[in-house]
């Protein structure tokens, strides 16, 4: 007769306890992805931009000053946000001494042109302190920045004019 076979395994509890451990795990590390994709996303914005300005600015050296009246007048056609949304370029107009994107009431975002996008929520107001603003990517005083709206806000806006 042999001797009687003894299984050597995991029993239900402590396997219960490591699914359990694992989904923990799981779920607090969801919110982080997210957060680090969402920086991903507006560091590719701000590259992006600063991309976009860098070739507008060859263009104004080719041109004599001139600002192009669109992006596709130097190869930028449709050029889409990480979010999928089209970045916005638009002229200042010198009538209105500045751009119409504001920091508060009376700040012009620049003097030349505006070029940005609508950030993750796909949504902006004229002034950037407004809520549906603060996620924009922005260049603002005329390229001596780039970055999220809300980080503007730390930066001495007035002394930099």
């Amino acid at each position: 007769m042999g001797a009687p076979s003894v299984h050597k395994g995991f029993s239900l509890t402590p396997m219960l306890a490591a699914l359990s451990v694992a989904a923990v795990v799981g779920v607090l590390s969801i919110p982080t992805y997210h957060a680090y994709l969402e920086q991903r996303h507006v560091a590719r914005a701000i590259a992006d931009l600063g991309r976009i300005s860098l070739e507008i600015e060859k263009y104004r050296l080719r041109h004599a000053g001139a600002i192009p009246t669109d992006l596709a007048t130097i190869g930028f056609v449709n050029p889409l946000d990480p979010w999928g949304n089209p970045f916005r370029f638009e002229v200042v107009d010198e009538q209105i001494r500045g751009s119409t994107i504001r920091v508060g009431d009376r700040i012009p975002l620049n003097s030349d042109y505006d070029l940005f996008s609508h950030g993750p929520d796909g949504h902006s107001g004229v002034d950037l302190l407004a809520p549906e603003s603060r996620d924009n990517i922005v260049r603002a005083l005329d390229g001596g920045f780039f970055g999220m709206a809300t980080d503007l806000m730390t930066v001495d806006v007035v002394a930099f004019r």
